[in-house]
C-alpha cells in the first residue's frame, strides 16, 4: 500500500471511530438517565440494542464505502494489476508506480496511465487490428490500409494535452511518452512516428525498464490525476 493510500485509510479510520464514540457516548448517557428515571431492565436491553445496533449500521456504512472506493481506485490505480493484453509486460514494473486503466482523456479514452519513478510518464494505447505491418508518409499501415480508428492522431493530442496540464498545475516540463502497442500484427522493435512510439509487446517491457532522469512529486502528479478523472469522467 501506498504513502498516499495509507493516508486516506487513516483518515477513514478516525473518521468513523469518532462516529462510533459519539453514538456510544448518547447511548451511555441515555443508560445513565434511565438509572436516573428508575426505568426497568426492558428499557436498558432496548437501549442497548439499539446502541449495538447503530454501531453496526456504522461499521457496514463503513465497510461498504471502503469497498466501493478500493474498487473504484483498482479500476484506475496500482495496486490493480492488469489482467488484460498487457499484463505481464506491466507486472515488471516498480511498486511504488502510479497506473491507471481506461484514463478519461481529453481526446479520447486512455488504455494505460502510467507514472514510474526514474522512467517516465506513459500514455499507452493498443492497436487490435491484425495485419503485416509499414509506415508510409508518417502514416502507418496494416496491411496497405489505414486503421478504422486514427489512434495515431488520438495519442499524439492527448500527450500534448496532458504535457501542459502538469506544466499548468505542477509547474514542471516532463515528456509524457506516447505508446501505441500491437498485439496482433507483425511490427518488430520500436518506431518513433510523429512524437508516438510504435512497438509489439515484447518490445514494451524494455521500454518501461528504461532509465531516465525523470523525478516527479508522486503525491501531486497523483492528486492532479485524480482531479482529471472527476473533471473528464463526469463529461462522459
Amino acid at each position: 500500500m501506498s504513502e498516499i493510500d495509507q493516508q486516506e485509510l487513516r483518515k477513514y479510520i478516525r473518521k468513523n471511530s469518532l462516529l462510533i464514540a459519539i453514538v456510544s457516548v448518547f447511548f451511555t448517557v441515555i443508560l445513565f438517565l434511565s438509572d436516573y428515571l428508575d426505568q426497568g431492565p426492558m428499557f436498558k436491553l432496548i437501549i442497548l440494542s439499539l446502541s449495538i445496533l447503530a454501531i453496526i449500521l456504522i461499521l457496514s456504512r463503513a465497510y461498504k464505502n471502503r469497498n466501493m472506493s478500493f474498487i473504484s481506485d483498482n479500476l484506475r490505480t496500482k495496486p490493480y494489476r492488469i489482467t488484460e493484453e498487457l499484463g505481464k509486460e506491466l507486472e515488471t514494473i516498480p511498486e511504488n508506480s502510479l497506473v491507471y486503466t481506461h484514463f478519461p482523456g481529453k481526446y479520447g479514452d486512455i488504455l494505460y496511465l502510467l507514472v514510474i519513478l526514474g522512467s517516465g510518464i506513459y500514455i499507452i494505447n493498443v492497436c487490435y487490428t491484425k495485419g503485416s505491418f509499414s509506415i508510409k508518409n508518417n502514416e502507418f499501415f496494416l496491411d496497405n490500409a489505414k486503421p478504422k480508428r486514427d489512434i495515431l492522431t488520438m495519442s499524439l493530442k492527448n500527450k500534448v494535452w496532458l504535457e501542459e496540464e502538469i506544466r499548468k498545475n505542477l509547474k514542471v516540463d516532463v515528456n509524457v511518452f506516447s505508446l501505441i502497442v500491437f498485439v496482433n500484427s507483425d511490427i518488430n522493435g520500436v518506431f518513433e512516428l510523429n512524437n508516438v512510439y510504435l512497438m509489439n509487446r515484447e518490445s514494451l517491457a524494455n521500454f518501461l525498464k528504461a532509465k531516465r532522469d525523470f523525478q516527479i512529486n508522486i503525491k501531486d502528479i497523483s492528486k492532479l490525476l485524480r482531479k482529471i478523472v472527476e473533471k473528464y469522467s463526469l463529461k462522459e
